[in-house]
């Protein structure tokens, strides 16, 4: 049960940065800059040191932000790559008065405005690191014996949701032995749309293997790779891979998140990703952890929010039989994020910061890589401090925004990846809501969280949605009628001490939606009214009262984890 609900978990965390492509429409000839090292390949991500968008930016990047996502003539004038030549002439607007969706003066000879050209030039080396060679180099995919494996959606449609969920399920290449995973890259085929994938693996073949939109109980045993825009290829250290074939994973998933936000209707997609293998196993498996905090109510309109997670040491010896080896750290939040630190203490003291982001910002996060790794021992602690804002630009905000799943919402873990694998563990958690957490052990009475017994509000939950008075009392598809029955149904539920306070907003907030029972509480909140006629009762069908139950067990017992 609880390496499901980790994984539920996980896979909201994975899709750490977005670029969006249609900031190209603020710059002229935005969608026309060409690779500096590659002939007819476009650079999407002007911005970015990425070709593909995402992650840091580049200079360019930096004084685009600066200026407000506006192309400006003072922006025009500079020369952010520093190769004597304006944003302006690189981009042809050398005049600076090209506006958007206006037609600019130069079409052709357009150059990086944030790359410094020839790139492999003496100067251009000795003041930026990017060169003709890139930044993702892996070297152990050309070793003798590493095989490449494509994993590639078919073209499929792109609903028209701002957020899709769309999963594929591959047989492994080959399951008579054993194997280590030691890269993957991705293959982006609408990097309009694409914001992250994550990799899973299973080891019975599921229900589903075709695309499909993705649930939460499909193949999802195991957490193998994540990518997000702006990563060029995930190249695992030389003594870590990531294990399949016998006895182990035979089946990989893979989910890709979607996103559409402008609802465009003729998109398709077939992207994927490429996995390098080797029967030659290395002396490690790689492992995941997460810390964090779910109890986040961040005012409209304030400078600075701060709020602290801390992954204790009693969790930590729980969690980790041995000591572990950080090899890469990277903090989460969201559009109000402005900055934060991850902290790794040891006796009482500070013993390394593992990430200090100064200046957080969601469309380019940073990972922290450490060769040779941070060990992380059973009895340190992990501290995880997120500071957001919502007082002007981009992060202005008129109401108070809470933990949750979508980019509006906000977040704030450590994402960290680690090895030699805790055994039977596909990803640890260490999460907190407020100064509860979820690793104490359940007593006799069950999962405790200040007055909650999480465990008898899951029980309540769970016989609720599968009591057929709920379901021939209450409105659940339209979501008009309350009658009486269904609004007794209802209190019952409302007097749980598991509903009361900021831990009944969060319930409230991701429970009621998650398990589509929203419609049935804005009905009833509006006050007791009776269906107009017998017929007007619409019951849960027995597929969906089942998908409700199922998807109940494996996540809502996110705050009792263990």
């Amino acid at each position: 049960m609880k390496s499901l609900v980790v994984v539920c978990l996980w896979v909201t965390l994975l899709g750490a940065a977005v670029a969006y492509p249609y900031y190209a429409d603020g710059i002229p000839n935005g969608y026309k800059v060409p690779h500096p090292c590659k002939q007819n390949d476009m650079w999407k991500g002007v911005g970015h040191l990425t070709m593909g968008g995402g992650g840091r930016n580049n200079q360019f990047g930096k004084d685009f932000k600066a200026a407000g996502y506006q192309w400006t003539p003072a922006l025009c004038r500079m020369d952010s790559d520093r190769d004597n030549r304006t944003n302006g002439e690189e981009l042809g607007d050398p005049n600076c008065v090209w506006k958007p969706n206006h037609v600019v003066d130069r079409i052709v000879n357009i150059t990086h405005p944030g790359v410094c050209e020839p790139v492999d030039s003496p100067y251009c080396r000795s003041i930026q690191e990017y060169t003709c060679d890139g930044l993702y180099k892996c070297n152990a995919t050309e070793e003798p014996g590493v095989m490449e494996y494509d994993m590639r959606f078919p073209p499929t449609p792109v609903p028209t949701d701002e957020t899709t969920y769309i999963c594929n399920v591959f047989e492994v290449p080959d399951d008579t032995a054993t194997f280590h995973a030691i890269a993957f890259e991705p293959f982006i085929n609408n990097s309009n749309i694409m914001h992250h994938m994550t990799v899973f693996g299973c080891s019975t073949k599921p229900k589903q293997v075709g695309p499909h939109l993705c649930d939460m109980v499909t193949c999802r045993e195991s957490v193998l790779a994540g990518w997000t825009v702006g990563v060029e290829g995930v190249c695992l250290p030389d003594n870590v891979g990531v294990r399949f074939g016998k006895d182990s994973i035979k089946y990989i998933m893979i989910e890709m998140h979607w996103n559409n936000p402008r609802n465009v209707d003729h998109y398709t997609d077939s992207s994927g990703m490429k996995m390098f293998y080797t029967s030659k196993l290395r002396k490690y498996d790689e492992g995941f952890l997460t810390a964090g905090q779910l109890d986040l109510e961040i005012p409209p309109g304030i400078e600075s929010h701060t709020v602290q997670s801390t992954c204790q040491s009693r969790c930590t010896e729980r969690e980790l039989p041995y000591p572990i080896n950080i090899t890469k750290v990277n903090l989460h939040m969201h559009y109000l994020g402005k900055s934060g630190r991850i902290e790794l203490h040891r006796n009482g003291t500070l013993y390394k910061t593992l990430a200090d982001d100064e200046y957080y910002f969601y469309e380019s996060p940073v990972i922290y890589s450490y060769d040779p790794p941070v060990e992380m021992r059973p009895g340190d602690v992990l501290k995880t401090v997120c500071t957001f804002k919502s007082k002007d630009g981009i992060r202005k905000r008129n109401t108070t925004t809470y933990f949750g799943l979508g980019t509006q919402d906000e977040m704030c873990f450590a994402l960290v990846n680690y090895y030699p694998k805790v055994p039977n563990k596909p990803a640890i958690a260490c999460i907190q809501f407020s100064d509860y957490d979820s690793c104490p052990k359940n007593n006799e009475n069950g999962t405790i969280v200040g007055n909650c017994n999480y465990t008898s509000f899951t029980s309540s939950v769970t016989n609720m949605l599968g009591n057929t008075s709920f379901s021939t009392s209450c409105d659940v598809k339209g979501g008009k009628y309350c009658p009486a029955e269904c609004k007794n149904i209802m209190s019952n539920l409302y007097a749980d001490n598991c509903m009361k306070g900021r831990l009944g907003k969060y319930n409230r907030r991701m429970l009621f939606p998650l398990f589509k029972m929203d419609k049935v509480v804005a009905a009833c909140d509006l006050g007791v009214s009776e269906f107009p006629s017998t017929s007007g009762s619409t019951a849960l069908t027995q597929t969906l009262l089942a998908t409700l139950i199922t998807s109940l067990t494996l996540c809502v017992r996110m705050l009792s984890i263990g």
